[in-house]
């Protein structure tokens, strides 16, 4: 049989994906447009990621790379990606916020071990782990819980209707209504219908998109079918797309509970469709195209970078994200306030000393390349905490991932129409040890 050809393209953050394109005198068939344009979409709108889709015979590769990495060669640049991914689960192990806020885009929590152990994993272990994790989910749920089971619910009414709560009707202040226990059965068959379909999608449109272990994630979607065939003999008749997924009718069957919250995240992911899982539920649905994908805001994993740096390196402190002061603006007539937050993305509280923090995901050529809008953003943050008190002493900081010259022979630095307030500027390489 022969091996199926790889084309892989490097595209800078922020570049226009058509245009590179067109550049390189590269076709865009009609069979790939709307992927292309899905990927676009993404890069147009700050996110990175890595895409891959079979066109005819060969795999199709994008890399849409970090800024930081835009002039090292082209032979690193994947495992600069990967270096930058593999920080999302590190930290997303160290700190469980990261999972309750999110980093937008579509990256789904897998257990840290599996990377690990994966010593120099490529793209492909990330895809493989991504799609295994929710596989195994998927399997773990249906093996415990069979076709119904029962559940005990309470409630009041003035009138009986079911069991009488003793308990409750004695203890309760309230005598207008009385409180009582049904008994409801609780059915997992259009949970098992949707979860059928969804990993026919999968085998039919995203498998063929692996290049390396498919048969292992096939066989993982077939032992889940086939569960649910053993276990559901009466299967559900109608018509399922995958877009139903994110409509409101289906995503409140797994409203219910914590678990099949997870369960519906693991269908999300089969389906491509897991960037939507911390989204509203809208009539407008972009959907991915038939490929497999990683794309996420790197202005936000770095935050969580910068954040676990500063926790490692002022080990007597107390570092405040996202902590907000609200202030006024106020007019002449003084009937009118309108309030706004002062946001810094982190306080740093040193017994005396608050430092006020931005990190920026931005590359410094020059110092003229600092952003006057980011400089006032960080004088008015730093101008409200000095008014706190006068005993505490007042630092403030932009931090960026890469800067190409020697902060400290600049440090600190202010604006002629104001000596009173000084900045620092500070780099914080994704390539820390976290540790």
């Amino acid at each position: 049989m022969m091996k199926n050809k790889n084309t892989t393209y490097y595209i800078n953050e922020n570049e226009d994906v058509i245009e590179f394109l067109l550049m390189n005198d590269v076709v865009i068939s009609k069979s790939i447009i709307n992927n292309i344009s899905f990927i676009s979409n993404k890069t147009a709108n700050n996110y990175i990621g890595f895409y891959q889709f079979k066109n005819k015979d060969e795999f199709v590769k994008f890399y849409i790379i970090p800024k930081i990495y835009k002039d090292i060669d082209e032979e690193n640049k994947a495992e600069g990606f990967i270096n930058f991914l593999s920080k999302y689960y590190q930290l997303s192990n160290k700190y469980s916020e990261i999972n309750n806020v999110g980093i937008k885009g579509n990256i789904t929590d897998l257990v840290i071990e599996n990377i690990e152990q994966n010593e120099g994993a490529g793209i492909d272990t990330f895809l493989q782990e991504k799609y295994k994790f929710a596989l195994n989910h998927l399997d773990r749920f249906f093996r415990k819980h069979n076709k119904k089971r029962k559940i005990q619910t309470h409630f009041s009414s003035q009138t009986v209707q079911a069991r009488i709560n003793l308990k409750r009707n004695v203890t309760s202040i309230d005598k207008s209504n009385i409180h009582q226990i049904k008994s409801e059965e609780q059915t997992y068959s259009k949970i098992a219908f949707i979860t059928e379909q969804a990993l026919l999608h999968f085998q039919k449109e995203k498998l063929e998109n692996i290049t390396d272990k498919k048969n292992t994630l096939e066989n993982l979607a077939r032992s889940v079918v086939n569960t649910i065939h053993k276990k559901y003999k009466s299967r559900q008749k109608g018509i399922f797309k995958d877009r139903d997924i994110i409509s409101y009718k289906i995503a409140k069957l797994f409203r219910k509970s914590n678990e099949l919250l997870e369960v519906y995240e693991a269908l999300l992911t089969i389906i491509g469709l897991e960037h939507y899982k911390n989204d509203k539920y809208s009539s407008e649905i972009q959907k991915l195209p038939n490929m497999t994908a990683l794309f996420f805001r790197p202005e936000e994993l770095y935050e969580w970078i910068v954040y676990d740096d500063l926790i490692n390196n002022n080990k007597d402190a107390e570092i405040l994200r996202k902590e907000s002061i609200v202030y006024e603006l106020k007019t002449k007539s003084k009937k009118d306030i309108f309030t706004h937050r002062s946001e810094p993305d982190f306080v740093i509280i040193d017994n005396e000393l608050v430092t006020v923090v931005d990190a920026k995901w931005k590359v410094l050529n020059k110092v003229s390349d600092i952003k006057f809008e980011d400089i006032a953003k960080l004088e008015r943050d730093y101008i409200l905490r000095k008014r706190i008190s006068d005993s505490i002493n007042v630092k403030a900081q932009l931090i960026y991932p890469k800067i190409e010259f020697e902060p400290e022979d600049y440090n600190p630095m202010h604006y002629n129409y104001n000596d009173e307030f000084e900045f620092e500027i500070k780099k914080i390489s994704i390539n820390n040890n976290i540790q």
